[in-house]
């Protein structure tokens, strides 16, 4: 009579535990939020501007501008990259102008010194270049992204508050393979060999529990 309750809770319980870590654990994991852009003749606006995003891009023969906008004073984190793999160039740099025009800052690439280092959410190389943190108005705000002969792939990370929701891992989890072909060269399933692999294990776990527990209560309510 005691004994199924028992195996019950331990089975909800191992569930609740699963389901937690798949909310919980990718908040803990540092990553941006992934947005794959295409160049465009108009500014690409930034939306929720403190929140950490990464826009992969490439250049097309024209600088590329992203409009941030902000209704209150807040923190503007600017940082460019490009992804580490042989040949890639780094002389990437960034302009930060306000409304009006007036200049804000200047992410020198050219005369930078970057910094390879590797992220353990997607499992990739990068190049970090120089970045941008300043509390400033509420305003408008453009980030010009440029290059000598403006061409090649490029990572513009601005926000540095990370988010990460489950709807957010999902909808990166989705994003993940075509970064692998597209911007790394690598095979799309490599990114099974990433943190981000370990999360769609989990999440394939979480499901067949789930798919097994209501099966279990089918089965009783059955008899």
């Amino acid at each position: 009579m005691t004994g199924r309750p028992l195996k019950r809770q331990t089975v909800c319980s191992r569930l609740a535990a699963f389901a937690f870590a798949l909310v919980v654990w990718p908040s803990s994991v540092s990553a941006h939020q992934p947005r794959i852009v295409q160049p465009s003749p108009t500014p690409i606006p930034v939306r929720d501007a403190e929140i950490s995003k990464a826009y992969y891009a490439a250049l097309d023969g024209a600088p590329q501008l992203f409009e941030v906008r902000c209704s209150r004073p807040f923190i503007l984190y600017v940082n460019i990259l490009v992804p580490g793999v042989p040949g890639v160039a780094r002389n990437l740099s960034a302009e930060i102008r306000d409304g009006k025009h007036r200049f804000v800052a200047e992410l020198d690439g050219l005369h930078a010194r970057w910094k390879e280092f590797h992220k353990p959410f997607g499992g990739d190389d990068y190049y970090q270049g120089p970045e941008f943190r300043r509390r400033v108005p509420a305003g408008t705000y453009t980030i010009k992204v440029i290059r000598p002969g403006n061409r090649g792939k490029y990572v513009l990370a601005v926000g540095e508050r990370e988010e990460f929701t489950f709807r957010e891992a999902l909808r990166t989890l989705r994003v993940l393979p075509r970064l692998k072909s597209d911007f790394f060269g690598k095979s799309p399933l490599t990114v099974l060999l990433s943190y981000a692999g370990a999360f769609l294990g989990l999440s394939f776990l979480v499901f067949c529990g789930l798919v097994y527990a209501v099966y279990r209560v089918a089965r009783r309510r059955r008899r």
